[in-house]
């Protein structure tokens, strides 16, 4: 317990100084005039430029905006006349501490479309955000990027996305619905920690890891852990007061890091871990696992790959069953592919191999 206690306040002292700037200030070309505007491409400063007028902040030009070494250094930070953010076609990504404080006025930015990515704290302590959607043309999303917006409450992130930063979306409490890519192979550190609105998320079936602290102190009420999962972290759950029901689907039990779901100090409020029938035994006699063998119950979860779209239906809750055998109980399945499909499998994941 100390360890994670030692773990959890290391992360605060990290993200407690994110927002801490020193007195540096912009140091580079213009003033932000249409006449002598700010430049400030990354490989060459002149191939991007800035202009505040009227409000709107307007970057032009083509390629990436540079990366700032802090929030100071970023020519317009702390200025509190920006209403409106535009940010030109042709940019490909937005620099570390970009648009860091935001004043609230900006609700909403528009990413262009040929966007690659979105540097760390790029959008960080953004107050007015309430809603972002990533451009599919985007590769990855750095630390912090949209940490601590405390009225976002809406993100899509399209399936280009490879990569999301730890504490992501840190304490950015309005939070109640984000889209994760279909190909995500890791949550990260603390990617919705303190979020504690955001009740129900989807984790995609590509996800190999959960990361410590992902979710801690968060709002979420019931999580399916994917198949392919073969680790989650230290304190990945701590303190999820509202999470009551767990389904993890992997038939190999991942790594448990210490405290993930909680502690003397913070017991969880699970009531059910269910798990793939015939692995029930194996959860209940694995290292962390074995703490929380009273509530470990066998489930069937059944997962369809098709050829194209169509429609699937159960007739009865696949988290609902005290069964452990997979003999003893009939769980009936229909698929109906559309018009011009055909169903190319159906598989069932109860723990055993078939």
């Amino acid at each position: 317990k100390k360890r994670f206690l030692a773990l959890f306040l290391a992360m605060l002292m990290v993200v407690s100084l994110l927002p801490v700037t020193a007195l540096a200030a912009w140091s580079g070309t213009g003033d932000g005039t249409t006449g002598n505007p700010w430049l400030i491409g990354k490989d060459t400063p002149s191939n991007v430029t800035a202009v505040l007028d009227n409000g709107t902040l307007t970057i032009s030009g083509t390629g990436a905006i540079m990366d700032f070494e802090e929030a100071s250094n970023v020519p317009w930070f702390a200025k509190t006349n920006i209403t409106a953010v535009v940010i030109g076609s042709d940019i490909t990504s937005i620099g570390d501490y970009g648009f860091l404080g935001l004043q609230s006025a900006v609700t909403s930015v528009n990413l262009p479309d040929g966007l690659a990515s979105i540097g760390k704290n790029a959008f960080a302590e953004c107050s007015g955000l309430k809603l972002v959607t990533i451009p599919a043309s985007v590769k990855s999303i750095g630390d912090n990027a949209f940490s601590e917006c405390k009225n976002l409450e809406v993100v899509f992130i399209p399936d280009g996305v490879e990569t999301i930063g730890d504490y992501a979306f840190f304490a950015s409490k309005k939070l109640k619905s984000v889209t994760l890519p279909s190909g995500l192979k890791t949550i990260g550190e603390g990617l919705f920690n303190e979020c504690e609105s955001l009740e129900l998320l989807a984790i995609p079936a590509s996800v190999e890891s959960i990361g410590d602290m992902a979710f801690f102190a968060s709002g979420i009420k019931t999580v399916t852990i994917p198949a392919g999962v073969k680790s989650i972290g230290e304190g990945a759950f701590y303190g999820c007061e509202s999470l009551t029901t767990m389904a993890v689907k992997a038939k190999n039990p991942p790594t448990f890091g210490e405290a993930m779901l909680g502690d003397a100090d913070c017991p969880t409020k699970l009531t059910t871990i269910y798990v793939p029938a015939g692995a029930v035994d194996t959860y209940k006699t694995t290292t962390g696992w074995i703490d929380y063998a009273d509530i470990i119950k066998g489930a069937y979860f059944v997962d369809t790959e098709a050829q194209g779209k169509g429609t699937v239906t159960v007739d009865k809750d696949l988290f609902a069953t005290d069964t452990y055998t997979t003999a003893s109980e009939t769980v009936n399945v229909t698929v109906t592919p559309d018009e011009g499909y055909a169903l190319k499998s159906l598989k069932y994941n109860d723990g055993e191999d078939h």
